[in-house]
């Protein structure tokens, strides 16, 4: 699961069900009904997905867009644009630019979501983490090529935020067969 970093909560957008991003086009990482581990200054903000993305030119930026996604105006977001990205060589003349809508699938924080969290194995099964739906590999950090395997409900502290499992743990009593 890819993660969207953010290095600041911009208009306390990250605190909503459904929030912005605008980012350097990126076809290969932003991709309509792809999610997304969100994080917000190393700490994990919960799972969403993006439901849709436009992409356009710096120039194309409007008072609309920069006020929903920073609270700022075009140009002030475009500096603050540049000093994020200012170790890319961008031509802004040209560069493309993705505009993304997120919606939460889970969100840390959220009471209801905090249960889930929470989860007890189940006693009666031989079935283990291995056959759930809701286990899935991430990178242990960008310079590394080892995997760590997580499960989507359970917390933990790693660079993830999920809980590192053995695929031969035990089933929990959300366990979803694949």
């Amino acid at each position: 699961m890819e993660t969207i970093r953010f290095s600041y909560n911009w208009n306390n957008k990250l605190t909503n069900k459904a929030f912005s991003t605008i980012r350097l086009h990126n076809p290969n990482k932003y991709r309509r009904g792809g999610r997304y581990m969100i994080e917000c200054n190393g700490q994990t903000r919960g799972v969403a997905v993006l439901q849709d993305i436009r992409t356009f030119t710096l120039a194309s930026l409007n008072d609309f867009i920069t006020y929903l996604d920073t609270g700022y105006n075009v140009p002030e977001t475009v500096q603050l644009l540049k000093r994020m990205y200012k170790n890319k060589a961008v031509n802004w003349e040209i560069q493309k630019i993705d505009f993304c809508l997120l919606v939460y699938e889970k969100q840390a924080g959220n009471e209801k979501m905090n249960v889930l969290f929470d989860v007890e194995p189940i006693t009666q099964t031989n079935e283990t983490c291995r056959n759930c739906k809701h286990r899935f590999s991430t990178p242990l950090n960008e310079y590394s090529k080892k995997v760590l395997q997580c499960c989507e409900y359970k917390k933990g502290n790693n660079n993830a935020g999920y809980k590192t499992i053995k695929v031969t743990d035990k089933a929990c009593k959300l366990f979803n067969k694949i």
